[in-house]
């Protein structure tokens, strides 16, 4: 395996880690939103059934909210109504969390197949990666940035460090940095955000071709850079063929190198 397809396959895992990461963390944020939502429910229940205490066990009926109407209801119904959902909603939870234990394990079993890929990329490996040695990326990996958030954020880093140093990345940034119009839409002060590494549509770098999604915004509007670069082989570096700004409701072309096309 050559350099180049080390450098890439590493790439790779580490960016299907990050975006199983992201899915991960989208999934079980929702989960404990609606967990959230049944524990009111359940609180809801109960301060119910604490007012009809004083009712409980007898014939006297009391008005009770359904819905957006008040209705003449005997306290046992009502009492018997909210402890059901009471141990409804505590099912719904104990699903929640059963849930959440299984994506857990389904991203625990996912991550350990990605350390086993990252190990056997370091066998092979017999050179350095361009910018990053493989082995450095594997005991990073091996080493338990793959189980807490926190190192996630390190190993996204490094990699978000490599594609900043792309030339392709800082040219395109010097070209939005000296386009009146592009300044102008976006208004100065102009930040460069991270490049979502999980969108391999947009962000990707091959033999030959690159292209790159870079996210930025001003005090007027935000956007996208979205840059397209090309080489001849993997010893040169990559040309920047356009480059083109797109916000909400426009894309402009801020820069071509074609001497046949305009802005």
């Amino acid at each position: 395996m050559s350099g180049a397809k080390r450098d890439e396959e590493v790439f790779k895992a580490i960016q299907h880690l990050q975006y199983m990461k992201a899915d991960l963390d989208e999934k079980m944020l929702s989960a404990e939103t609606m967990k959230l939502l049944e524990k009111k429910r359940i609180d809801s229940a109960q301060a119910v059934l604490k007012m009809m205490e004083p009712v409980k066990g007898t014939d006297r009926p009391v008005y009770h909210n359904v819905g957006r109407a008040y209705m003449l209801t005997d306290a046992d119904s009502i009492v018997k109504t909210n402890e059901e959902r009471i141990v409804e909603c505590q099912k719904a939870v104990q699903n929640i969390e059963s849930r959440q234990n299984d994506l857990n394990a389904t991203y625990k079993k996912k991550e350990d197949d990605v350390r086993e890929k990252l190990r056997a990329i370091q066998l092979k490996s017999q050179s350095m990666l361009g910018r990053i040695r493989t082995s450095t990326l594997v005991q990073i990996a091996a080493g338990g940035f793959l189980i807490g958030s926190t190192a996630i954020y390190l190993a996204q880093k490094r990699v978000q460090h490599r594609v900043r140093s792309l030339p392709h990345y800082s040219e395109a940034l010097k070209i939005v940095a000296h386009h009146e119009k592009a300044r102008d839409s976006l208004g100065p002060p102009i930040v460069v955000g991270n490049v979502d590494l999980s969108d391999r549509h947009h962000n990707y770098i091959d033999k030959t071709k690159s292209m790159l999604r870079l996210p930025v915004s001003g005090e007027i509007d935000s956007g996208f850079l979205n840059v397209y670069a090309e080489r001849k082989s993997t010893e040169d570096e990559f040309q920047t063929i356009y480059v083109d700004l797109e916000l909400a409701e426009s894309q402009v072309r801020i820069f071509d190198s074609q001497p046949d096309d305009h802005e």
